[in-house]
């Protein structure tokens, strides 16, 4: 009999053989056992892990004589037909070869006949991704509703090549990559029962550099059994190109001194051994894995499968983690590199001056030379300097505070009271200056406050209690807001004399003094006081006496309230623009608006205008008042879109408008409102008094927590 490789005779013949896959053993002999047997099947997962020859396993468990039975005999006339793949019902198919539509249509006619000898046809569809689009959409319907003798079974190992739709009507089983503690025991029946020696760090070699696949560890362990009367790591590596033990152990170490005459030296020798450069930068990498990990776990076994744990651990002093991690950093850009780069020699050699370099930019090299520095400083039997915070000098305008002294005194009782100071009255045209002791932010909050707020409240300090211990210092205890307020407080009348003599000053410049005097045309008139400014002594007065809500005075602003947006469209040239409301008329006017409105309407459904008489329509806008010259359409806030539309004089809309009360010969002018909805009424509307208390409420919750502070 001719000689068979080691994986085809050491192939397993029954679920019991079957090294690892331990969740698709059980899954598939209970599915046998319990008589479920789907009728298609999806087995995924890396080369080498047992797809095929579980499918075969699997063929012979639903075909064997004594069956279907989860422990084939092997013995029967259809076990072996099945092992030595002579059976004319367990057909497997190479999809890498038979990809397109015919040899799918094939099958499809096959499938139709009755098995020859076996209970069921098995179809073994091996490398299934490789079936073209076409081919997996004539298998479908086949697929989906084969006959009740047919089993499918796909097995691929890029499952995200497959089709949903095939996806869907198959059964899926992941197969795992194999354990290298499972392939070192099977390695090692194996080698005992083919009469081959082998030492065991050999074995371990063989299994991790197999990467989870049986199949290229037994052809491993075949080539190297005619290297030599005995397997050695040694053996493996030379078989393998690995770069030796000791010249790698060699080569970290001259980079972990850093020496770069001696690195690139070992990496020239390497190179002149015929060793691959992408090997040895992927060697590298490996190594310093296993370093790191020897320093985080020391009992993490993968970490010795390359070199010892004393040879680990005196590279591991060169390397801290955070230079091994940018090293790896290093040594994965440089193998992208190599795919593209003219010579790769070069590109080896700067990956290895950059792992020796010690200036590196990158944040891991610098926490790396950090790392360092702090070692260095620790072995001359120092400690690093405690950080102390800048001292930045004192803000102009305000008083030194004192530092707090180390032990905590009590606090001083609250101030007496001081009187309340009369407001200045506002010239004529001029506004008011703000008071020199507050700060800008408070300016204008005492004529609001109310009687909750006492008016003796200290002013708030810009800066907060962590800037005044920057100002003396790290060993001085931060300043409370109190203390700062009170130093504040003691410097407020010399702040206040200076403020005096800088107004009269002030006064003294005259437009005329300020502007060029080519562009002064004419003397212009005294400007009027500002709305918002020359309010708040009146609010003042008012707050003061608490009256009711509605009695409050409005404030005057720039811009029209928010609550009522108005806009006007005139029977003429004229546009009449941000006019106040118009005066409701007699409730006979009101009937005449609205016969008028009416009849606009309709006049604008006949003449083809649907558009803007749906936009006008009842359900929109109404008319509310009508003087006899002047009709106001209010539209509800739901509507806003028709409003925005009416609101321009030049759209079609009001237009259309225009025309239709100049046909019907009446001399009235429409103006367009919008309702105003809850929260701008609340809010902004003058006549209810909802900014004044929306802004009462505000200044009421922060003088609460002003005083919460400082207590």
């Amino acid at each position: 009999m001719a000689y068979q490789t080691l994986y085809l005779r050491w192939r397993p013949a029954s679920f019991e053989t079957l090294v690892g896959q331990q969740g698709v053993k059980t899954a598939l002999g209970n599915a046998i056992k319990s008589g479920r047997i789907a009728h298609a099947y999806l087995f995924t997962g890396p080369r080498g892990t047992g797809k095929t020859t579980t499918a075969r396993i699997f063929a012979k468990a639903l075909n064997c004589e004594k069956g279907p039975t989860e422990h084939p005999c092997g013995e029967c006339h259809n076990c072996r037909q099945i092992t030595d793949g002579s059976s004319m019902d367990v057909l497997e198919l190479d999809a890498a070869s038979n990809r397109g539509v015919e040899d799918i249509k094939n099958l499809n006619r096959t499938a139709d006949f009755a098995p020859v000898s076996c209970r069921y046809k098995v179809y073994i569809i091996d490398e299934a991704h490789m079936l073209t689009t076409e081919a997996c959409n004539a298998l479908l319907k086949t697929l989906e509703e084969p006959p009740e003798h047919v089993v499918f079974i796909l097995a691929t190992t890029e499952p995200q090549k497959i089709l949903p739709t095939i996806h869907s009507r198959c059964q899926r089983f992941d197969f795992r990559p194999i354990t290298p503690g499972d392939i070192s025991a099977h390695l090692r029946k194996v080698a005992d029962a083919s009469g081959i020696r082998a030492d065991d760090d050999a074995l371990d070699l063989i299994a991790a550099a197999s990467a989870g696949g049986m199949r290229d560890a037994l052809s491993l362990l075949e080539q190297c059994s005619v290297m030599g009367d005995t397997v050695t790591s040694e053996t493996v590596r030379s078989v393998r190109g690995i770069i030796g033990r000791e010249v790698l152990r060699d080569l970290i170490g001259s980079i972990g001194r850093r020496d770069i005459p001696a690195s690139l030296e070992i990496f020239d020798n390497l190179v002149q051994m015929g060793k691959d450069i992408g090997q040895i930068l992927t060697e590298m990498s490996g190594y310093l894995r296993a370093v790191l990990l020897s320093k985080m776990a020391q009992n993490y076994k993968s970490a010795y499968v390359i070199d010892t744990s004393e040879a680990l651990a005196q590279a591991g002093a060169w390397f801290s983690p955070n230079r091994i991690l940018e090293g790896q950093e290093i040594i994965h850009r440089a193998l992208g590199n190599l795919r593209f780069a003219a010579h790769g020699r070069i590109a080896a050699e700067m990956c290895i001056y950059e792992l020796c370099r010690e200036d590196g930019q990158t944040l891991k090299a610098l926490a790396a030379r950090v790392e360092a520095l702090e070692k260095r400083l620790e072995a001359l039997g120092g400690a690093p300097p405690a950080a102390v915070p800048p001292v930045r000098p004192a803000a102009a305008g305000r008083p030194a505070v004192p530092p707090r002294p180390a032990a905590m005194a009590p606090r001083p009782a609250a101030a007496p009271p001081r009187p309340a100071q009369p407001a200045p009255a506002a010239a004529p045209g001029r506004s008011v200056p703000p008071n020199p002791a507050r700060p800008s932010g408070m300016m204008g909050l005492g004529s609001v406050i109310g009687p909750d707020m006492p008016d003796d409240l200290p002013p708030l300090p810009d800066e907060f209690p962590g800037d005044a211990a920057l100002e003396h210092g790290a060993d001085e205890a931060p300043v409370s807001l109190a203390e700062t307020a009170v130093a504040q407080k003691a410097a407020e009348p010399e702040a206040k004399k200076t403020a005096e003599k800088a107004v009269p000053k002030a006064e003294k410049k005259q437009p005329e003094e300020i502007m060029a005097p080519e562009k002064v045309q004419e003397k212009a008139p005294e400007p009027e006081a500002e709305p918002e400014t020359a309010a708040l002594p009146v609010m003042e007065k008012e707050v003061e006496k608490a009256p009711e809500p509605e009695k409050e005075p409005e404030i005057k602003t720039a811009e029209p309230p928010v609550a009522e947006q108005t806009a006007e469209t005139v029977a003429g040239p004229e546009v009449k623009e941000n006019e106040p409301a118009a005066p409701a008329g007699s409730p006979g006017d009101l009937a005449a608006g609205n016969e008028l409105w009416n009849a606009v309407l309709d006049h604008l459904s006949s003449s083809g205008n649907a558009g803007t008489a749906s936009c006008c329509s009842v359900d929109n806008c109404t008319p509310v008042a009508f003087d006899g010259k002047e009709l106001t359409v209010r539209f509800r806030a739901e509507a806003k879109g028709c409003y925005n539309r009416m609101k321009t004089p030049r759209s079609r809309f009001a237009a259309a408008i225009r025309k239709t009360v100049e046909k019907l010969g009446r001399d009235v002018t429409i103006r367009y409102v919008l309702e105003e909805t809850e929260d701008e009424g609340s809010l902004f509307a003058p006549e209810a008094g909802g900014m004044q208390k929306t802004t009462q409420e505000a200044i009421d919750a922060f003088g609460k927590a002003y005083r919460r502070v400082n207590e």
